[in-house]
């Protein structure tokens, strides 16, 4: 797919990432020029970007609303952000989530698209990109998504701020539980460890500590 712009090799990168986030049954009901739009539209979302904040915007077409999210990519960005949208019973047509790695200069502005996100989500270059497709909402409605999105994003960004320091709060209980004093009954104390060790292998969401 070719699109306009000097970073052609970024577009593509980017175009390719975006498109491969939705099946070829998905992209087929939409014409190539449907397609470069879709490209050309979010690519150029992505040109700037707040540090350490989201970036959202709400833009409307002739045949419905695309609410536009940016965020450095981390877990659960688009599962808040759908379950949000359906407590407004909202009626999503299309979702386009691409992962991708950047460059950007120091106030956020894009440098270049490097190619496609990996697991490595946290290294600080990978980025998340959603876009959704809605139905034609009043302006009273599409103005009430931004600010609750907004404030569930802030949320997301620091629970998963905390969670190495979580973890690492629980090794040390693990260890200070297996360190106790033979006061401690042997099968209360295996058990503790064994629902800590449960708990620090991801079985469970950690949503805070005390």
């Amino acid at each position: 797919l070719s699109t306009r712009g000097v970073d052609e090799q970024g577009r593509q990168a980017f175009a390719r990432a975006l498109l491969g986030s939705v099946d070829e049954a998905t992209l087929s009901v939409h014409s190539v020029d449907e397609l470069v739009v879709l490209v050309d539209e979010a690519f150029d979302f992505i040109q700037s970007k707040p540090l350490g904040a989201s970036k959202i915007a709400v833009r409307r077409q002739r045949d419905g609303v695309v609410l536009e999210i940016l965020n450095q990519d981390m877990p659960f960005l688009l599962d808040s952000v759908s379950a949000e949208l359906h407590t407004h019973s909202l009626d999503i047509e299309l979702v386009l989530h691409p992962l991708f790695k950047t460059e950007r200069t120091t106030d956020g502005k894009l440098v270049r698209v490097v190619g496609p996100g990996d697991r490595r989500w946290d290294d600080g270059r990978q980025e998340s990109y959603i876009a959704i497709h809605l139905a034609r909402l009043p302006d009273v409605e599409v103005d009430k998504l931004v600010g609750p999105l907004t404030e569930i994003l802030g949320e997301v960004r620091t629970a998963v701020a905390d969670w190495q320091p979580m973890l690492a709060r629980l090794r040390r209980a693990i260890g200070d539980l297996a360190a106790a004093p033979k006061s401690v009954p042997s099968p209360l104390r295996d058990e503790a460890v064994a629902f800590l060790q449960w708990l620090r292998g991801c079985n469970i969401t950690l949503p805070g500590m005390r």
